[in-house]
């Protein structure tokens, strides 16, 4: 079904810290076992031209990306996931130690907590706290 999604992210790399927040269109599903939705980034983000895709299992989800930007990501809570990030100018060797994964999406919509560090050829970068909000519309 169609749904409104708002993403607010925090990143912080040690002394700095920035945050966005983005609004966007997006489909969202509630099946047997796993939750889906789904949203075209935009210029904010700077992937305009990729789709991505969450997938919500009870004890994990994954984040799928396809088009400028390609990756598949999973987060689960305690573990540590190392992925390819294929973007238009080359392919990256990223890592992701999820901390912390709260899902309270359900047939309404609600909410999705993700807290992770992120690091890039063996080196930290970051430690990005997101919120995804999903309503779905009728």
């Amino acid at each position: 079904m169609d749904a409104t999604i708002s993403i607010k992210s925090q990143i912080s790399n040690g002394e700095e810290s920035d945050g966005i927040e983005v609004l966007t269109d997006g489909e969202y599903s509630f099946g047997s076992g796993v939750i889906r939705l789904s949203y075209d980034e935009t210029d904010l983000t700077g992937m305009q031209g990729t789709r991505t895709i969450f997938d919500v299992y009870s004890d994990y989800a994954t984040m799928s990306r396809v088009g400028s930007v390609n990756s598949y990501v999973r987060f689960k809570s305690g573990e540590a996931h190392h992925f390819a990030y294929n973007t238009p100018e080359g392919v990256l060797t990223m890592s992701i130690e999820t901390s912390s994964l709260v899902s309270r999406l359900g047939v309404a919509g609600g909410t999705l907590e993700l807290h992770y560090s992120i690091g890039m050829q063996g080196s930290p970068l970051s430690r990005n706290d997101v919120l995804i909000q999903v309503e779905p519309r009728q």
